[in-house]
């Protein structure tokens, strides 16, 4: 799984929910000028090329390795501080 930012023109945008391995799409896209616009997205890996290929940019913010890191380091900050707490 990985979070990804996703850039192309309405029309192109429209077209997303036609693209399996999509686990999340922000609905709403903001403007980032001319007529492109910018939202994320939680995908597949599979899926990114078939996004590309519907002449949209994808930029990849966190991979799945990025995630389950981060999970871990939340889960071992939450279990130091729990000890904290007991002791």
């Amino acid at each position: 799984m990985n979070w990804i930012r996703v850039e192309g023109t309405l029309e192109n945008l429209r077209k997303l929910s036609s693209v399996s391995g999509i686990q999340h799409l922000r609905r709403g896209a903001e403007p980032v000028g001319g007529d492109r616009f910018r939202t994320d997205a939680q995908v597949d890996e599979a899926a990114i090329p078939n996004i590309e290929a519907l002449g949209l940019a994808v930029t990849v913010v966190k991979t799945q390795q990025d995630l389950d890191e981060h999970a871990a380091t939340l889960l071992a900050d939450r279990e130091s501080r729990n000890k904290d707490s007991e002791g």
